[in-house]
């Protein structure tokens, strides 16, 4: 399996010059980071209930519920991520804080000391202290794959995604699999999700610096064994590249949370946040009136979405329907999503958005997740991934989620569009039932 000793190799030599299929020498990556600072954490929610009923209540959202979460974001900017010393650059965008792997397709083989035919591979590598126990952690990456890569020059077969972790230190063992083939991924953008094994111990990392690493693997497809893509090699004369939107780490267990604050007192009843990503708790509740017809907490709204009209789909099989309960969104398999096409000029930089939806009995059935995006449908087409409702947080009720877009993009002018997209997740499982979306709320940023 070369993957692996590729690997293991560049950690034994930090210095290494791939000369031979023209890499780079691996810098060591800035070890003084204390990455237990790095991971920003959901706001704990005081719901502001606005009621407009008879009594105008002004309830406030009660106690703030625990983000018992240790699920890690990795910073793209960080100077921890590098190739590894493969053939790919990897750039940092500040503008729109993401990170960009552009594979050198034509370098094909990368010949080692133990394997005179190894094929070459590309790779965003992240370093990382220890002491931290992955053993059954799941690695997922949010992807924008070029259309270019996808179609593989109308050639079939193209390249591998494979997801890693391994120690830095002596004996360099770790975990190589998850391997998705080019013809499986139905479209971009994409999320990549690899559960690492619960029976190795090669991926405890032992305390002090730069004692393990993670990363995503972009291979050519045409390797021995699980580097070979059954259909076909990656065309040489391809260009194009993979920007990572998002990377995060779950630990075997992990539980990202998603509780309200507690109902408030005084006349606005039900003041429930919750937080951005799907994990803790949210700035902004909803409030009903006591005897009241009408919906608090819209003082903050600065614009609704509708429910009536205007949803489309994204996936084969899935579809849209709309009731009196709102839309009804049906996905039956990983990736399904539906979307929402705002209008410039709107400036969405650092706005939150409210969704208040409901899933169905088989929809939780099933085990898919639910994420939140939002996507520029111009230029770079920057997104934002971090949003996530894991599962079992999924209630059969109304349930409210907010995520909240980075400050580095979604300045939509006039003739631009900003989609909101609520997709289904499942990586491998199935995917059914329905999710009935109720409302969809922005707060812009102040």
């Amino acid at each position: 399996m070369f993957n692996k000793f590729w690997l293991t190799s560049l950690s034994m030599a930090a210095a290494l010059v791939l000369s031979a299929c023209g890499g780079s020498n691996l810098n060591p990556p800035d070890t003084s980071i204390d990455h237990s600072q790095e991971h920003e954490e959901p706001e704990n929610g005081n719901g502001n209930g606005n009621g407009n009923g008879n009594e105008n209540g002004n309830g406030n959202g009660g106690d703030n519920g625990d983000d018992t979460s240790d699920a890690m974001h990795l910073p793209l900017g960080d100077s921890a991520w590098t190739n590894n010393g493969s053939s790919a650059t990897l750039s940092y965008d500040t503008e729109n804080e993401v990170l960009i792997l552009t594979p050198d397709f034509t370098q094909e083989a990368c010949p080692q000391d133990w394997d005179a035919n190894a094929r070459c591979v590309f790779a965003a590598n992240y370093s990382m202290d220890g002491p931290i126990d992955l053993r059954g952690a799941t690695l997922v990456f949010e992807l924008d794959i070029d259309q270019s890569i996808l179609d593989n020059n109308g050639q079939p077969g193209g390249i591998i995604l494979q997801g890693y972790g391994q120690q830095q230190v002596a004996p360099w063992g770790g975990f190589w699999g998850c391997e998705v083939y080019n013809q499986d991924i139905d479209a971009s953008p994409y999320t990549y999700s690899c559960e690492f094994p619960l029976d190795s111990d090669s991926l405890v990392f032992s305390t002090g610096g730069d004692t393990g690493q993670v990363g995503l693997q972009v291979l050519r497809g045409d390797g021995a064994d699980e580097g070979a893509n059954p259909e076909g090699p990656v065309d040489s004369t391809l260009e194009g590249s993979i920007t990572l939107h998002a990377a995060r780490l779950y630990l075997a267990d992990d539980t990202p949370d998603d509780n309200g604050g507690d109902n408030g007192n005084g006349n606005g009843d039900n003041g429930n946040g919750n937080g951005d990503n799907g994990n803790g708790n949210g700035d902004n509740g909803n409030g009903n009136g006591d005897n009241g017809n009408g919906n608090g907490g819209d003082d903050d709204v600065d614009l609704s979405l509708g429910v009536t009209e205007g949803w489309s789909v994204e996936g084969e099989g899935a579809s849209v329907s709309y009731s009196e309960a709102g839309v009804v969104f049906s996905a039956s398999a990983h990736d399904h999503s539906t979307r929402y096409l705002i209008d410039g000029p709107v400036n969405l930089a650092g706005a939150t958005f409210t969704v208040v939806f409901t899933a169905d009995e088989d929809y939780r059935a099933s085990g898919a997740n639910v994420q939140p995006m939002a996507q520029e449908q111009f230029g770079g087409w920057t997104g934002h991934w971090d949003c996530w409702i894991n599962n079992e947080d999924l209630t059969g009720a109304e349930q409210t989620s907010q995520c909240t877009l980075g400050t580095g993009a979604f300045d939509i002018a006039e003739g631009e569009q900003l989609a909101f997209i609520l997709g289904a997740k499942h990586e491998g499982g199935n995917v059914a039932g329905t999710l009935t979306i109720h409302s969809v709320t922005v707060s812009f940023a102040e």
